[in-house]
């Protein structure tokens, strides 16, 4: 199962120029306007809608704890395993991919839900912990 260049839902970053031409993302984008003789007015970016019960899986997927936090891997890998294969373990990129039918399933399931609520209490206490320094 392969997934299509730019899933539904992926984050994407567009410059946009008064002509209304677009180019490349940020890093590449300010030269590719600039060599048109263009300015951005503004650029934008696109977001996964998750069902309600899942909308903490998007502050899970932007804070870089998931990197070495297994439990939360696991949440991931629970989302849709070969998806979290084939995006390399990237949970921004996973939820952009998901099946939303997959995604509705999961906000229905219980055991689905109560472990997320876990995982996101312990990133909500890792974040108000003292810190060393």
């Amino acid at each position: 199962m392969g997934l299509p260049a730019r899933p539904a839902g992926h984050i994407a970053r567009r410059r946009v120029s008064p002509s209304g031409a677009s180019g490349p993302g940020p890093g590449r984008g300010g030269a590719w306007l600039a060599s048109r003789g263009m300015r951005a007015l503004r650029s934008f970016s696109v977001r996964v809608r998750l069902p309600d019960p899942l909308t903490p899986l998007q502050q899970l997927a932007t804070n870089l704890r998931w990197s070495w936090d297994e439990r939360t891997r696991d949440l991931f890998r629970w989302v849709d395993l070969d998806r979290w294969h084939l995006t390399g373990h990237d949970p921004l990129r996973l939820l952009g991919a998901a099946d939303p039918e997959r995604l509705e399933a999961l906000a229905d399931d219980p055991a689905f839900t109560s472990f997320l609520g876990e995982v996101r209490a312990d990133l909500d206490r890792y974040l108000e912990a003292p810190l060393w320094f």
